[in-house]
């Protein structure tokens, strides 16, 4: 007979193992080839953004205040695209300009895209509604704090439920830890979360204790240089 901690140990590795098989990571030439023959939807955004006349926020395309592709993001991105292959109902805290929205929307044609953000730059209300515009019905817009927002959607009894949450709202980390509470009150056993900015030490510091904890099992894709984001299951 097997000792059972043996056991446990095999079968917490199988389960592991079986969240890394839903991932084919996509392949840089094919995940290239779409931001191509995309390129027009990004290009709009862009525009959007420069008319706006207003300092572009980082995201997983820019660096913070520039509107020069940053080639060091091509792995966050395509970490996004892959998980989101896999996604039909996503949560997002943080929309900004929308650009981790469209990648979303561009690797899954039958998802949905449910959206927090503050909308404090001018750029954020026009950018979601040329992403509207062009997928209807697969994107809303929650405008206000996250938190705020979702303690309202709580206590009107929201019937929704998701497979995947990105949270990329504020760096306060009182307020990021919040997001978190809120999204795992939201979240089933197996959904898959993106932790956004862990290079930032008190973000990374609670999603240390995330794991500690055990409230999420992390999983590694592709490294992500610049703007780093952690992976992982809630248990």
């Amino acid at each position: 007979m097997k000792p059972i901690v043996k056991i446990i140990k095999y079968f917490v590795l199988k389960q592991k193992l079986s969240y890394f098989k839903m991932f084919d990571i996509v392949d840089k030439t094919q995940y290239l080839s779409i931001l191509q023959q995309n390129k027009h939807h990004f290009d709009h955004l862009l525009n959007i953004i420069q008319q706006s006349n207003e300092s572009l926020e980082g995201n997983c395309f820019y660096n913070h205040s520039t509107t020069t592709l940053a080639p060091d993001l091509i792995n966050k991105q395509i970490n996004i695209f892959s998980i989101a292959k896999h996604s039909h109902n996503i949560l997002e805290i943080g929309f900004n300009a929308g650009h981790s929205t469209l990648l979303f929307l561009l690797a899954n044609t039958t998802s949905h895209v449910t959206c927090f953000d503050i909308c404090e730059h001018k750029y954020t209300i026009p950018c979601f509604n040329y992403i509207d515009n062009h997928f209807p019905g697969r994107v809303t817009l929650y405008k206000g704090d996250a938190n705020q927002q979702l303690s309202k959607l709580y206590l009107d009894k929201w019937n929704k439920s998701f497979d995947l949450f990105h949270i990329d709202g504020p760096h306060n980390s009182s307020l990021a830890h919040i997001n978190f509470l809120w999204c795992r009150k939201f979240a089933n056993k197996g959904n898959i979360i993106i932790w956004d900015d862990i290079d930032i030490p008190t973000l990374n510091l609670l999603w240390e204790n995330y794991k500690d904890d055990q409230l999420v099992t992390p999983f590694h894709l592709l490294h992500t240089p610049q703007y780093p984001h952690a992976l992982g299951i809630f248990n």
